[in-house]
């Protein structure tokens, strides 16, 4: 398992500033948001199996709830957002994403490999020994990455 790239050729067409950001428009293609990515909103059909896991487990955050049904969580140290929403259907390969990535130390790793193991949670790979990936209880791939 590994990284997919996607070869792009992008021709630059225009460039401006923002703050101290160099920000390009390609030709063809509209600028990312200024503030960057600040969420990624995924389906689950058990709300509380997935906070449970997500916090007790993995040791994320709440950062906020949308009673019944949306629960968002933040990684220790920085600002990303894991939102989850309380859907029947269930999570599909249709939908194409590949897996969720956390970056961690090395030591960091070791220990979260050590504490999957000792909750029964299989590791279903590896990339060398920078990456772990496993699946949490909705059926999404994680990887726990080192490099």
């Amino acid at each position: 398992m590994g990284h997919r790239g996607i070869g792009l050729r992008l021709e630059r067409t225009a460039s401006y500033r923002d703050k101290n950001n160099l920000v390009l428009f390609m030709k063809g293609v509209l600028p990312m948001a200024a503030k960057g990515l600040s969420h990624i909103a995924l389906k689950t059909r058990d709300l509380k199996k997935t906070e449970e896991f997500y916090t007790k487990v993995l040791g994320l955050k709440i950062a906020f709830q949308h009673p019944p049904n949306m629960l968002f969580l933040t990684t220790p140290g920085s600002s990303d957002l894991l939102n989850f929403v309380k859907s029947s259907a269930r999570p599909s390969g249709a939908q194409s994403l590949e897996h969720i990535g956390f970056k961690v130390t090395p030591a960091g790793l070791k220990k979260t490999e050590k504490m999957l193991k000792a909750r029964g949670v299989e590791i279903d790979g590896r990339r060398g020994k920078t990456a772990i990936y496993f699946t949490d209880p909705n059926g999404y791939q994680l990887e726990y990455y080192c490099d």
